[in-house]
């Protein structure tokens, strides 16, 4: 036996499965340790004051503007009681996106195992955990992340309706988490609809009896009807018509192409692979269909108004399963080349991600305490940046997002004076990002001046 020999036989017999899920572990207590310090994003801070709204009592649409569905904002009241309006809330939200976070990479795992083994689930894992575009975002306190948690919870019931147990209760299971998906973010109507022709392609090729659509039909629309019951009850359904749905709808935002090649730039080689099976994969009957909602998910941005990386993040579960699968396919004929490849295919990505990680929030929680200890309770405040006023009223209805109110004087007929509103409110701090043109004016000189330590704000005078 020569020495190629024996070092070939010597990777042979190393346990590079275990490797892998120490590599998979030990990434995990990485995302775990550096995650929640990230600094944050407009979107979290606007998903926080949301929150704050309704901790304070006041009801969406009606009270305050919000574009999105408000699940999100009442599942976080408990972590608002036990934290109180503090910085430290907004910390402990963070540990709670990222513990719902890894629900998504169990469920992920569970799927993948249930479609496949063990070794193409702990890959799959690996990969979605290594996904730039979808850890940008999932960790982040947004709708998006139980939104993607419960679509994944639900598609794993489903899933396991369809090919293993037959049981009508998975079935039902999967369906209402669907419908609890809808609760979080508009988008999930798309995977619900797909997975509606799914069903009606099942029961065209008798692969599932109708009574059973039926009952996956009422379990799923269970919360979603309830929902619209409670917005028509608290006399904000067609207020809801148009903010969530005919304003977003109007407005225009980035060219889908540009998230696509960004989602290939970050991450070339794991959409080699998923191409990779979708072409040469072996697939049953069940891969067929998984196969069809990972294209029809990943196809998101070419169907929708938007073209945010977080709508690519419910798709990427699936991506990452199948992509694990075609990895497996190319590679599983040697344990060690299938473990150096993956680490190959993921030490860039994971690069990149703790970097990213490596941002500090010090300058966000900065500004955060900054107005904080300017104002009290029963003061307000113009933040349409929405980059640190999280505990305090607002001096606009619309309170963030101008550009949209633009668009919405478009479709309805709805006067606003900004400057009219500051001197009936006289909020004790504004950051006029949409609204510059109120700095210009004799009436807000007199009632305000610039901050010292950050120049877009300005504080009420003293004497005022």
């Amino acid at each position: 036996m020569n020495s190629l020999d024996k070092v070939l036989v010597y990777l042979e017999r190393m346990p590079w499965w275990t490797i892998l899920r120490y590599v998979c572990v030990i990434w995990s207590l990485c995302i775990l340790a550096f995650a929640p310090f990230r600094q944050f994003t407009v979107d979290e801070f606007e998903a926080i004051h949301s929150a704050y709204h309704i901790f304070k009592g006041h009801e969406v649409y009606l009270d305050f503007f919000q574009h999105h569905h408000p699940f999100l904002y009442y599942l976080v009241q408990p972590v608002f009681w036990m934290c109180g309006c503090s910085t430290n809330l907004i910390f402990a939200l963070r540990y709670l996106m990222i513990g719902i976070f890894f629900l998504t990479c169990w469920g992920t795992y569970k799927l993948s195992l249930l479609l496949y083994d063990g070794k193409r689930a702990l890959l799959s894992v690996i990969l979605l955990q290594t996904s730039q575009m979808f850890m940008s975002t999932v960790i982040e306190i947004r709708p998006d992340t139980p939104q993607i948690a419960c679509s994944i919870w639900a598609l794993y019931f489903i899933f396991s309706y369809i090919s293993k147990s037959h049981k009508l209760l998975d079935l039902c299971i999967g369906s209402f988490l669907l419908g609890c998906s809808f609760l979080f973010l508009q988008k999930a109507v798309f995977l619900i609809s797909w997975m509606g022709i799914l069903f009606i392609w099942m029961i065209i090729q008798r692969k599932i009896r109708v009574k059973d659509v039926v009952w996956a039909f009422l379990y799923g629309f269970t919360p979603i009807v309830l929902y619209a019951l409670y917005l028509i009850w608290k006399g904000c359904w067609l207020r809801y018509i148009d903010l969530c749905w005919l304003l977003n709808a109007a407005m225009s935002y980035v060219a889908p192409w540009k998230t696509y090649l960004q989602a290939l730039r970050e991450n070339t080689l794991h959409w080699f692979y998923y191409f990779f099976f979708l072409i040469f994969g072996k697939k049953n009957q069940v891969i067929w269909y998984a196969t069809y909602i990972s294209c029809v998910l990943a196809a998101i941005l070419l169907y929708t108004p938007c073209s945010f990386p977080q709508y690519f993040g419910i798709a990427m579960p699936f991506v990452s399963i199948l992509a694990a699968a075609g990895l497996y396919e190319i590679f599983s004929y040697r344990a060690f080349v299938m473990a150096f490849v993956v680490l190959f295919t993921c030490a860039n990505p994971m690069y990149s991600i703790y970097r990213a990680f490596r941002c500090s929030s010090d300058s966000d929680i900065a500004r955060v305490e900054y107005i904080h200890s300017l104002t009290n309770d029963s003061d307000c405040v113009l933040d349409d940046t929405i980059c640190g006023n999280l505990f305090r009223d607002d001096a606009f209805y619309w309170w963030f997002f101008s550009n949209g109110m633009r668009v919405y004087q478009t479709m309805r007929d709805y006067p606003f004076d900004a400057m009219a509103v500051i001197i009936a409110k006289r909020p004790k701090v504004v950051i006029p990002f949409g609204w510059k043109d109120v700095i210009y004016r004799d009436e807000f000189n007199k009632m305000y001046e610039q901050s010292p330590i950050y120049k877009e704000m300005y504080l009420l005078k003293e004497r005022v």
